[in-house]
């Protein structure tokens, strides 16, 4: 499978398929293991919590944790994917206007 963002930035991930016959009168089962997990959970979180320990507003750190977890989901694997500080910065910088947190609640 390949992904394409429009903008020149191109992710590819293999698969293997095998099709396991199924029972009389039902569709086949589809197992796929892809070759890599990726999670962004950990991104998320561990970016939220620095920017929060940083002193950055919470909407901001959730924009933050965000942006990175993204990143992440668009690379091969969890630790390609990661942005540093700077990286982190100018992404955030870039899409201010279009992705905000509006409110959030605890």
């Amino acid at each position: 499978i390949s992904a394409d963002d429009g903008r020149g930035g191109v992710a590819t991930q293999s698969f293997k398929i095998a099709v396991a016959p199924a029972r009389e009168n039902a569709a086949p089962l589809i197992a796929t293991t892809p070759e890599t997990e990726i999670g962004a959970g950990d991104a998320f979180a561990s970016t939220v919590v620095a920017a929060l320990a940083e002193g950055t507003a919470p909407g901001e750190a959730l924009r933050a944790g965000a942006c990175n977890a993204a990143s992440v989901v668009g690379a091969a694997d969890t630790q390609t994917g990661l942005l540093d500080r700077d990286t982190l910065r100018m992404r955030l910088a870039e899409t201010k206007e279009r992705f905000a947190v509006t409110h959030f609640s605890v």
